[in-house]
């Protein structure tokens, strides 16, 4: 009994850890701005030179990083088109995304041409989070079912099993900052069945006091992840071999299950060093 509540304890660290795994971190892509703070204009996409036009920022603002100096310790950020936006006449617009009227441009000269600002790496790090999405990726896994609920029409039961395979999955498409996600799963396992009078229609006589039975597991499920923590449900069915059904005609062949379970990553996915390498 001990071992199996271990069994159930550990029941997703391994197998669903596979479903949740992070892409790098780079400077580079789309972000929010979480806070308030003053940003000033470049030169252009790729010159972090300072000119004299400074804004504040809007919490939730987006933005791309599009060009990372790292000698200056500075970004170089555009924000996103307010006319793209479906709003051709915000006044946004000509405060950060265009130049207004009667400031001097990059070359010095009267210009409305696209704004790009400067800001400083702790600062984008501090005051701006990720807001990439993560495509909807596939990977493969290992799985162990715990206990199964078996849902035959007035004859339900429920056992516990040995379930182990191999399980290939989709972690769906999610914001880069969202802390939960989704992953859907298709599983193959061998099982270990045990008869007993009561599951079998015939021949029961020529069953033992130990009557276990290989057989081969299909299941089908979802996985929920909050941060480390995990949660899942699956639905299958158990088919013994041919020969073996035919000798004693389990109840249970072919039939649905459900089973459920919790889990805890420990081992998380380490994000790799961020690239400060200059992008343009």
């Amino acid at each position: 009994m001990k071992r199996k509540i271990y069994l159930i304890a550990l029941l997703f660290t391994i197998a669903i850890h596979a479903f949740a795994v992070n892409p790098p971190i780079t400077y580079i892509g789309r972000y929010k701005f979480a806070y308030t703070i003053v940003i000033q204009a470049c030169k252009s996409f790729n010159d972090t030179t300072s000119i004299p036009y400074t804004v504040p920022t809007l919490v939730g603002q987006q933005f791309d990083v599009i060009y990372v100096d790292p000698n200056a310790n500075l970004a170089i950020i555009r924000i996103i088109d307010y006319k793209k936006r479906g709003n051709a006449n915000s006044p946004l617009f000509s405060v950060y995304n265009m130049y207004p009227y009667g400031l001097s441009g990059p070359m010095g000269v009267q210009t409305k041409g696209q704004i790009y600002f400067r800001i400083k790496i702790s600062d984008l790090i501090q005051y701006a989070i990720k807001d990439d999405k993560i495509k909807t990726s596939m990977a493969l896994g290992v799985m162990y079912v715990p206990f199964k609920y078996r849902l035959q029409p007035h004859d339900q039961n429920y056992d516990g099993p040995f379930n182990f395979g191999a399980a290939i999955g989709l972690t769906w498409a999610h914001k880069s900052w969202r802390t939960w996600n989704i992953a859907t799963v298709v599983g193959i396992s061998l099982a270990n069945i045990q008869l007993d009078t009561s599951s079998v229609r015939q021949n029961a006589e020529l069953l033992t006091k130990t009557n276990n039975f290989g057989a081969i597991s299909l299941s089908v499920g979802a996985v929920f992840q909050f941060e480390k923590v995990q949660a899942g449900i699956f639905m299958g069915c158990d088919r013994l071999s041919n020969n073996n059904d035919k000798t004693f005609d389990w109840k249970y062949q072919g039939t649905p299950w459900i089973s459920i379970g919790f889990g805890y990553s420990i081992f998380s996915p380490q994000n790799s060093t961020p690239n400060t390498n200059s992008t343009q």
